[in-house]
């Protein structure tokens, strides 16, 4: 069709959307040389097809201004999908949202680029489609929007990107205290959550985070750095979860998971206290709750308002292997093991395995571990643990 079609340009979007071929003489293959002007990347080739009622898209299909029952504009492509195909600005200022959401709708089983290192601002919850591969070249979301208990941005599962980078600005009364959601069988090289300003969200439900990793299986993790948010990153209810670098500074629970299955995390560093943190029950650097088959290796802990790593919960725990850990300035224990169950369900056993296991709080260091009241959980394993160093 498109070899049998003379090419005629027009400047922009608006101006293809004005014409309307009339099936004799008028041309039915047009490029665009821009979306809203000149090197905005968003041009292509369009070419009429005058039978579809397809909904305009803002992108890959673009209904004429007249609105015409039949008769619609569709780009000719062959490859991944780019942002600048649907006129998303990233400018810092203009709201992106009905284009980043527009791109991601149509990236759905396919492959969305980020050509350019821009600033994306959006205020509305965004949704990435099930098995979209990103490909971002430095881009950044930036939410302008209190998503409340919900999050500023969801996965759906399936997603493969190699950088995904949200950050909330300095603005008066902005709270985003869920920023990424990330669904089932996702593979993310780089995430990349920062805050200018401290977001307090401790409140939020046990299974909730900046980060939340939730209801997932088989989802692996390059680097996770959470920067400024008091409950950093949290994976609920997943299995065979492999986090291979992690970095959080200033928070309150660095990271939490419950009710998982198979969690590694290879490498990371937990650091900086929240303006928020105390010594409270559950402000911890690693919390791990009702969580079976854990390994942790080399992992440094610093300024924990309670402990450093925690492990217990209301079920038996079993597996935890920690191999290299470093522990500073807790408020309470460098590591607490909580063995056994607290409720009605049956006691089991648990293994736990530790090697050079380093503990340097700042006060009442120690290596603590717990039977819950009536259990008989024991722990069958508890060796090659190394204190040295300490300070008393």
């Amino acid at each position: 069709m498109l070899s049998n079609s003379a090419v005629n340009a027009v400047p922009t979007m608006a101006e293809l959307k004005d014409l309307i071929p009339n099936g004799t003489t008028d041309p039915e293959c047009y490029l665009v040389l821009a979306y809203h002007q000149a090197g905005d990347g968003g041009g292509g080739v369009f070419y009429w097809d005058a039978a579809s009622t397809d909904a305009d898209d803002g992108g890959l299909i673009l209904q004429p201004t007249s609105i015409p029952t039949a008769g619609r504009w569709k780009r000719a492509y062959d490859g991944p999908l780019h942002i600048a195909w649907w006129g998303a600005a990233g400018d810092g200022a203009t709201d992106d949202t009905a284009a980043l959401q527009a791109a991601f709708d149509g990236a759905t089983d396919g492959v969305l680029v980020f050509d350019k290192s821009n600033c994306h601002v959006f205020t509305g919850q965004l949704t990435i489609m099930p098995n979209t591969r990103i490909v971002n070249n430095g881009a950044t979301l930036e939410p302008h929007f209190d998503p409340g208990q919900q999050s500023a941005i969801v996965s759906q599962g399936g997603l493969t990107a190699d950088l995904l980078k949200i950050r909330v600005p300095d603005i008066p009364d902005l709270n985003v205290h869920r920023a990424f959601e990330c669904g089932t069988n996702s593979a993310v090289e780089r995430i990349e959550i920062s805050a200018v300003r401290q977001q307090n969200n401790i409140g939020l439900r046990r299974r909730q985070g900046a980060l939340t990793i939730a209801s997932g299986s088989q989802s692996i993790f390059g680097h996770i750095s959470v920067s400024r948010f008091d409950k950093a990153v949290v994976v609920a209810e997943s299995s065979r979860v492999l986090i291979r670098s992690l970095d959080i500074q200033y928070y309150s629970v660095g990271l939490r998971t419950f009710r998982c299955r198979d969690v590694q995390v290879l490498s990371g560093i937990i650091s900086g206290s929240s303006e928020y943190a105390t010594a409270e029950a559950g402000f911890n650097g690693a919390l791990f709750e009702e969580t079976d088959d854990v390994t942790v290796s080399n992992l440094i802990v610093k300024d924990a308002g309670e402990h450093g790593i925690r492990v217990g919960g209301l079920t038996a725990v079993r597996n935890y292997a920690f191999n290299y850990i470093r522990v500073h300035r807790t408020g309470e224990s460098g590591l607490k093991i909580l063995v056994g169950p607290r409720s009605r369900s049956a006691p089991e056993k648990a293994q736990f395995i530790h090697r050079e296991v380093l503990i340097r709080p700042f006060l009442w260091p120690k290596l603590q571990i717990s039977i819950s009241d009536g259990s008989q959980a024991q722990v069958d394993q508890v060796h090659d643990v190394v204190l040295s160093q300490l300070p008393w």
